[in-house]
């Protein structure tokens, strides 16, 4: 096979296949992925999933990506020293907002936090 389909058209074929033969939607899924040649259906997910990935531009990518206090802010809610450094952040007027974490790691050393 030359081309591979998308995620979306085996998940139709697999509703059209559990339909058929009254089996669940994941045993449908696993058939389908070993037609297509895959060794099951989680083999099949990861590597349509990793080439829809390349195909998109790297620029689309950076423009998701968190920056270091709004991954920070995310952390507000855990039990450990990283939350700690969330809820203190949070809490913090001054708070700085850098590019890079090397100046956050200075920021945080200067407050005596490390």
């Amino acid at each position: 096979m030359d081309k591979l389909p998308t995620l979306e058209y085996i998940k139709r074929q697999a509703k059209k296949l559990r339909k058929e033969l009254g089996i669940t939607h994941t045993e449908a899924l696993e058939k389908i992925a070993k037609q297509y040649g895959f060794t099951n259906w989680i083999n099949c997910q990861r590597t349509l999933n990793q080439n829809q990935n390349t195909d998109l531009p790297s620029k689309t990518v950076l423009n998701f990506q968190l920056s270091f206090t709004d991954w920070l802010k995310k952390h507000v809610k855990r039990d450990s020293p990283l939350g700690d450094l969330a809820r203190d952040m949070s809490e913090d007027k001054s708070w700085p907002s850098y590019i890079t974490v090397d100046k956050y790691q200075d920021y945080l050393e200067r407050k005596k936090c490390c």
